[in-house]
């Protein structure tokens, strides 16, 4: 494992010229300040002025990856980011610290998956089976009302009874517009749904793909939706996936949240082309799919 600051991988940058947009010196070099070579001769990354040949594997293939997977997580005032780039069959590993970067070949994942354990858990049991496959408005209006039914429980443990269920169009689209802060529309539109939507349109063809209820100009969530809404009060960990790969066209990426609310309430909402699905996963597929993920698969055929 090789402790590097951002400056140190300026200084490195000119060994490595093949690079690509989503390599380690295009998104963390910094400037060079001049004591970075006798730093990097400490560490045994230079060698008599040139880089060792461990430190030169790892960062050839950080430096020009086929693939690129980052798995950042939020608990709080608490996080955690791995990176991993891969070119061909090698892997980099890239750990982020206060202080510095680590750079690292991987010895499988079961190191790097038990941290993302800590707060996820590991049980194998979840709470409920919802698995849904919506177009992204759909996905924006289903939440809104998932909020509502959120809210609902939190008001009813400071006291405020409210013993409905569901709401009317009109309520879902408050909901899009002036979403809860921290609920699930304010964290998913900041950066994967759509913030303005046909709230109507999306709400009746929910109805009509038999997801939610319509009565009375009411929209209820299924019983198993409401279920995991109920026991979802709060967010705890949040864990965002992004594979990336470069194209000719530009970059390709598919990413994926978590959103935990305890070891067995947890959802994952994965966005591929113009569909999102909305899955409830045990703690222990959910590391399943992280140790996948930073696997670095290439989700582009080339």
């Amino acid at each position: 494992m090789f402790p590097l600051t951002r400056n140190e991988l300026a200084c490195l940058a000119p060994f490595f010229p093949q690079t690509n947009p989503l390599g380690l010196f295009a998104s963390h070099a910094n400037v060079v300040l001049g004591t970075e070579t006798q730093s990097l001769t400490e560490k045994g990354v230079l060698v008599n002025g040139s880089v060792a040949p461990l430190a030169a594997g790892l960062l050839i293939t950080a430096a020009n990856p086929d693939v690129v997977a980052r798995v950042a997580l939020f608990n709080g005032p608490l996080s955690l980011e791995k990176i991993v780039y891969r070119q061909g069959p090698n892997l980099a590993l890239l750990e982020m610290t206060e202080r510095s970067l680590q750079l690292s070949a991987p010895r499988g994942w079961d190191d790097a998956v038990s941290e993302y354990a800590q707060f996820l858990g590991g049980s194998a049991s979840h709470s409920t089976s919802l698995d849904l496959d919506l177009d992204p408005m759909q996905a924006t209006a289903f939440f809104a009302l998932f909020d509502i039914e959120r809210t609902r429980v939190l008001n009813a443990l400071l006291g405020h009874s409210d013993d409905s269920v569901g709401a009317s169009t009109k309520a879902v689209a408050a909901a899009v517009v002036n979403p809860l802060d921290g609920g699930l529309v304010c964290l998913l539109t900041e950066s994967a749904l759509p913030s303005s939507i046909n709230t109507e349109a999306a709400l009746a063809s929910l109805a009509a793909a038999g997801v939610l209820e319509s009565e009375n100009g009411t929209y209820l969530l299924s019983e198993e939706a409401l279920t995991l809404a109920r026991r979802f009060v709060v967010v705890q960990t949040g864990i965002t996936l992004d594979l990336l790969q470069p194209t000719p066209q530009g970059i390709a990426n598919a990413t994926t949240f978590v959103l935990s609310a305890s070891p067995l309430d947890a959802l994952t909402v994965c966005l591929t082309g113009d569909r999102v699905q909305i899955v409830a996963l045990s703690a222990a597929s959910i590391l399943t799919m992280l140790e996948q993920t930073m696997s670095c698969p290439s989700i582009v055929a080339g």
